[in-house]
């Protein structure tokens, strides 16, 4: 009776056709899963870029209402007062300037944050600005002290110097204190350099997107993507 039962066919399939038709789809799960999972991240860091582009975007309109000049980050902007890039280059996108915690909330997840950053914080920023484009001498110590690159004119290589990063969920501010690091370790610790597979999206001054490994933009400190004064 129970080989009867085990060749008797189950909903219209036999007991081997069964097997056989579960073992074609874990198969197919096989590759399906990974291939859907490529597409989501494609998808993801694709986003990331858009949203850096826009915000590069709405800071060349910035400098160019201002004689050339960088907005600044919460670095600096409070001494000088003036309001920090993330507020400034809101108008210059065309969007309206939060009145409330919650406004604020609702730009950050739409422009501020990129998609595979799991923060939800209104003021957790995913994109943080480049300090070098602030810095003073008299306040500041850095490699290349006097020179100062407040404005786009002073950048020697705007195609290779870094301007907008990805910044760690770890992080709580609006720019990277690339100023200070002596070595890549320093790196790594203020950058969201694995978000996308082992690399980040980076913004140059110049408006356009690489998506690189950290070490490709910190090679030294005397070579590095990060000082306008040695980028190349």
């Amino acid at each position: 009776m129970r080989i009867r039962l085990l060749k008797q066919d189950i909903a219209g399939f036999s007991l081997l056709e069964l097997l056989v038709g579960i073992t074609i789809l874990g198969a197919l799960a096989s590759f399906l899963i990974p291939a859907v999972a490529s597409s989501r991240e494609k998808s993801l860091r694709s986003t990331c870029m858009e949203r850096m582009k826009n915000l590069g975007m709405g800071i060349q309109l910035y400098t160019q209402d201002h004689d050339g000049e960088f907005p600044r980050s919460s670095h600096s902007a409070s001494t000088y007062r003036e309001s920090g890039w993330t507020e400034s280059v809101l108008p210059y996108l065309n969007i309206p300037l939060p009145s409330s915690t919650e406004g604020w909330q609702q730009v950050v997840n739409q422009y501020h944050r990129c998609p595979s950053d799991r923060r939800h914080g209104p003021y957790d920023f995913s994109y943080g600005l480049n300090v070098y484009f602030e810095l003073d001498p008299e306040g500041d110590d850095y490699l290349g002290s006097p020179t100062q690159w407040r404005k786009t004119i002073a950048i020697p290589k705007l195609s290779r110097t870094i301007l907008l990063a990805e910044l760690p969920e770890t992080e709580g501010a609006d720019h990277f204190m690339c100023h200070q690091w002596s070595n890549i370790r320093g790196a790594s610790n203020a950058v969201a350099a694995g978000r996308h597979k082992g690399r980040a999206n980076y913004l140059f001054a110049d408006g356009h997107i690489e998506a690189m490994a950290l070490s490709q933009t910190f090679i030294s400190r005397t070579n590095n993507l990060w000082n306008p004064s040695v980028a190349r």
